[in-house]
Parts: structure tokens; sequence; C-alpha cells
């Protein structure tokens, strides 16, 4: 699974250009085990947005997931427990194009170095 920040108008990404990995996040979540479990994954989902949430309080969160089972937008909004926990709730994107982000990130981080090396 990944996951992108939108935040002040751009896309947050890492100091390679690349970013969203929420497997490698160290909080305990067995993403392997939870691959054929949608209630199992839609939690551990959640919790993620609400981290992200509220340490960053970003506009838009894109969702890198295959296979969406349920309203995640809902079922975040059921976890909050006061009201302005629901208005920092950002916009979420559910996407199935991380593929398609991962070479264009890949592309750009090369292009760079290339660039950087013959100027």
């Amino acid at each position: 699974p990944g996951a992108g920040i939108y935040l002040n108008g751009q896309l947050v990404k890492g100091q390679n250009g690349l970013a969203g990995a929420c497997q490698y996040l160290p909080f305990g979540e067995d993403w392997q085990a939870s691959r054929n479990n949608p209630q199992a994954q839609c939690e551990i989902v959640i919790r993620l947005i609400r981290i992200f949430t509220y340490l960053l309080n970003p506009h838009i969160i894109v969702l890198y997931w295959d296979r969406p089972t349920t309203n995640i937008m809902e079922l975040l909004q059921q976890t909050c427990r006061c009201k302005a926990e629901r208005i920092m709730l950002p916009s979420l994107v559910i996407s199935d194009q991380m593929l398609a982000d991962f070479k264009t990130g890949l592309t750009e981080l090369t292009l760079r170095t290339f660039f950087q090396s013959i100027s």
C-alpha cells in the first residue's frame, strides 16, 4: 500500500522524489497478514489516515489501493470523537495507479540525476 499527501497545493515527496511506502511504517501492522482480510485492511488504512491527518493536516490524502471494499470516508468520520477531529479530515482520493505514479517518480529521479551529472 502507498499514500501521498497533498499539502499547501503540492504533492509532498521524499528526498528521492519518492514517498508513501506505508507498509514500512513502524507501528506494528502486518500488511501481508491483512492482504486477504478487507476489514483488517480498512482498519489499518483508517489508522494511517488519522496519523497523517493529525500530524500534518493535509488538504488531500491519496491512497493507492487496488481494492477498496467500503466507503472509507464514512468509516473515518465514525472514528472521530469530536467535531474538531471531523473538521480536520482531508479529502480522500483512492487510486489504483500506483505503478504508473511509481514509474513517473523513478523517471523523474533518473532524469534529474542525469542532468545534474552533465551540468
